[in-house]
């Protein structure tokens, strides 16, 4: 609560100097005034649009890259986009409507975006305004009338192809220069700190760190009368370490700070010391030994039970997926039924900005159709109750609600925000790997799989390949049940399908912690975080990782000698 009274505070401070009139706002006016415009006159032509929407974002990034300690790259910019959506036909049967159910019968949008120019010339930007919907009409049209022509009886939308939602007006000030303004050489300087601690090692080859912040100012007026402008702020840090194990196999590593201003992220000692720690672990997980596949027992991590969760469960209770024939639809006959351990639940909230000192990257107040943010319940005690909705309606669920998301220039789909998973019979961490010792006796299994920490994942949610995912740890213990210590070992993929690794979730953990990353789709890379528990699952496989063995160079590193004469 600490930290979310400081950021509001900072939007405050930011804002209470500044006109909090639309009326003031030129490219607000030009985009509403073009919109009207462009409508009625196509309402003149044989298949008028029934709906239309101007999206715009006023940016401003700063980005840099570190290698080893000394900076390779440095931009600041700033840039105008606008994208338009025409929808011609009806709120039944549109452009959109799924009529050709091969993957290449998907229309999603991709950058189908102009560039405004930098300065508001009232002219300039309605002329690129016209230009670029002018062409997507053409294409909008053709894509109606083949699917009109191409539409069967049985191919009728039964919930319609695009919901009707109230109006919505929020209007939020344009942030101050001051807010916007970062200073280069001390985040230069930081960056190449942080990238240095990763030299002088013999075990770790490269270490490159980027900083990036952005401030979007994102504008979305629709012929329906909404009208959203506000204001999105996100600060990363990345780092990615090449190390080199015993065996002369290629070690990746990752390591991420989110937070929506730099002044958020975790203070700069705190960020030296975890980067120590992630030193000190590629260093030995350099000299682990390599792990056998596997089934047995294992506890995930909270962090990794985030990924878990996001990758397995976020992406299959995605709204849309119901509706394509291609997808698996895992969950799509499943609601009212159990799919999880009735202690626990899941939701998804963007309505909340921070969890503990951490801020939630999946925060938002609008989504990118102009439908207001809020909490949706997805599974209660074990029960999935409902699906992540955009404006596309499905079978059972005809409105959206509120997690309509995409790059500008794509068609927005249900996406994940932010999703929390709790339970309400937390087990303390001794006991759930007295639990996993247990069930390793019960499976005559010498080991179970502690996970703890993790880069990301993957996986498929189509149903011409096999329902699978696959998680990629970093970091990985043997629990041994002869009582020897826990055994760091590398080399370990979480593999499985679905619906089998739900059921065997037996337990959850009594901390609560964040995994936030920038989730790819088929509407562009988004920003999400999940908070969730660790979990005790009676029975994970693995497989071995892809390994690489390149041709490392001959010379010992000029750094390292240096350094030890």
């Amino acid at each position: 609560m600490i930290k979310q009274s400081k950021f509001l505070a900072l939007v405050l401070l930011t804002f209470l100097f500044l006109p909090a009139k639309s009326q003031d706002d030129v490219l607000l006016n030009i985009l509403k005034e073009e919109l009207q415009y462009e409508f009625n006159e196509l309402q003149k032509e044989e298949y008028p649009p029934y709906f239309m929407a101007y999206s715009a974002s006023d940016s401003y990034s700063i980005s840099m890259v570190s290698t080893n300690g000394c900076i390779t790259q440095f931009s600041e910019n700033k840039i105008k986009r606008m994208a338009p959506t025409i929808k011609a036909g009806s709120y039944d049967f549109d452009n959109t409507h799924i009529t050709d159910q091969r993957i290449h019968g998907m229309d999603f949008r991709r950058n189908n975006f102009c560039l405004l120019p930098k300065e508001n010339d009232t002219n300039l930007v309605k002329y690129k305004i016209w230009e670029i919907t002018n062409n997507l009409y053409k294409d909008i049209v053709k894509l109606y009338v083949h699917k009109k022509e191409n539409a069967k009886e049985s191919d009728s939308a039964v919930s319609g192809d695009f919901s009707k939602q109230s109006p919505e007006k929020y209007y939020e000030p344009k942030p101050a220069d001051e807010s916007c303004r970062v200073d280069a050489n001390i985040w230069k300087d930081k960056l190449n700190k942080y990238t240095s601690v990763f030299k002088n090692s013999p075990d770790i080859l490269l270490a490159s760190g980027s900083f990036n912040y952005t401030i979007d100012r994102e504008y979305f007026v629709s012929t329906e009368e909404t009208e959203i402008v506000q204001n999105h702020f996100l600060c990363t840090i990345r780092f990615f370490i090449t190390g080199k194990s015993s065996s002369g196999e290629f070690i990746p590593y990752t390591h991420a700070f989110y937070a929506f201003t730099p002044q958020g992220l975790t203070d700069d000692s705190e960020i030296m010391a975890e980067l120590i720690e992630v030193r000190n672990k590629i260093i030995a997980i350099s000299k682990a030994p390599k792990a056998e596949p596997f089934s047995g027992p294992a506890i995930l991590s909270p962090g990794a039970a985030g990924v878990f969760f996001h990758e397995i469960l976020g992406h299959r209770i995605e709204g849309h997926r119901m509706n394509l024939s291609f997808n698996s639809k895992t969950f799509k006959e499943k609601i009212d039924e159990p799919v999880l351990n009735k202690d626990l639940s899941v939701y998804s909230d963007p309505t909340i900005s921070n969890y503990g000192e951490k801020d939630l990257v999946g925060y938002y107040k609008f989504d990118n159709q102009g439908i207001k943010a809020q909490k949706v319940i997805i599974i209660q005690d074990g029960i999935l109750k409902r699906f992540l909705m955009s404006r596309k309606p499905i079978e059972g669920f005809n409105q959206s609600n509120g997690h309509g998301r995409g790059d500008l220039g794509t068609d927005p789909v249900a996406r994940q925000s932010n999703l929390f998973v709790t339970t309400k019979n937390p087990k303390s961490f001794s006991y759930l790997k007295k639990k996993l010792i247990k069930e390793c006796k019960k499976q005559k299994v010498e080991y179970g799989y502690y996970f703890k920490t993790v880069s990301g994942g993957y996986t498929n949610t189509m149903n011409f390949a096999p329902d699978f995912f696959n998680i990629i740890p970093l970091e990985v213990y043997r629990i041994n049940v002869d009582g020897r210590p826990d055994e760091l070992v590398t080399g370990v993929n979480l593999i499985g399908t679905p619906l089998i690794i739900f059921s065997e979730i037996i337990a959850a953990g009594d901390r609560m912690d964040t995994f936030s990353g920038i989730c790819g789709a088929e509407s562009g890379g988004i920003p999400v975080s999940t908070v969730a528990p660790a979990i005790l699952v009676r029975k994970i496989e693995t497989q071995n990782q892809f390994s690489f063995k390149p041709e490392w160079p001959i010379l010992p590193d000029p750094e390292i000698i240096d350094n030890h004469k």
